[in-house]
């Protein structure tokens, strides 16, 4: 073996060019390794999504919470034209005459009728009533009593959270009264309430006349029956009940149901 000075260099330099050249290599293998993809910790999304998110996991909004008054221990609800959104006007047709906007009246009612076309179901007075001493709503024969002022305020056509109420007999001892015939009311019959001041309010019928448990009108007027005392949203609506004797009498002589028709103002 050669052990001159000559041969040591040589051999020294061998060596340097033998480790540069594995570095450089070693250096070639990590750059295309990490060219190719190699994992790297990724930092925070904020690009927003393409897609809205599934409707499973979108929250509804919470239902909207409902003062129901019933027939004892009643609120005083409260006009509510001050604080409705005002409907949008739609644009006027050319050559169409606009119908006269509704107005609220300063004036109990006197009259009303319900009729379906030359038919009249109903055609009696009108005059305020107040429950009596049994929490009970009990006009006198002859008249229809309008649940008003100071108990319920709602006048039948003003704008209002609670519809007005109006209450009459089917048959009082034995005779014929004012609601008579309200059980045959259905829809899309015409109700109308003439006022102290000489107006008149115009409303049709929601539905057919419903003939419901007496008790459930009142016990159940927070659930099933919150549509007769109370709107979800403002509006002009009048609720008019009578006995249903058809439905049998109790130890009492009262009827076991009541008829139930509400109506929306149109005029």
């Amino acid at each position: 073996m050669d052990t001159s000075p000559g041969a040591r260099r040589r051999s020294v330099r061998r060596g340097v060019t033998l480790m540069l050249l594995t570095l450089a290599l070693v250096g070639a293998l990590v750059t295309i390794w990490g060219w190719r993809g190699a994992p790297t910790v990724a930092g925070p999304d904020t690009t927003a999504p393409t897609t809205a998110p599934s409707a499973a996991v979108t929250a509804a909004p919470p239902e909207p919470v409902e003062q129901t008054p019933t027939m004892r221990h009643t609120p005083t609800p409260r006009a509510a034209s001050s604080s409705a959104p005002p409907s949008p006007t739609p644009s006027p047709t050319p050559g169409a005459t606009e119908p006269a906007p509704m107005a609220d009246t300063q004036q109990g009612p006197v009259h009303v009728t319900v009729s379906r076309g030359d038919d009249v179901l109903v055609d009696a007075p009108v005059a305020l009533t107040q429950l009596n001493d049994r929490d009970e709503l009990n006009p006198p024969p002859g008249v229809v009593g309008w649940y008003g002022p100071p108990e319920w305020s709602t006048v039948p056509g003003d704008l209002s959270s609670y519809p007005g109420v109006l209450a009459g007999h089917t048959s009082y001892d034995g005779a014929r009264d004012v609601f008579q015939r309200l059980g045959e009311v259905r829809a899309g019959d015409v109700v109308v309430v003439r006022y102290a001041d000489g107006g008149e309010a115009t409303f049709s019928a929601d539905a057919d006349a419903l003939s419901v448990p007496k008790n459930d009108v009142t016990d159940k007027a927070g659930s099933d029956y919150a549509w007769v005392w109370s709107l979800v949203e403002p509006g002009r609506k009048v609720s008019l009940f009578s006995c249903d004797p058809s439905q049998g009498i109790d130890l009492t002589g009262h009827s076991h149901n009541n008829w139930v028709v509400q109506a929306t103002r149109t005029a």
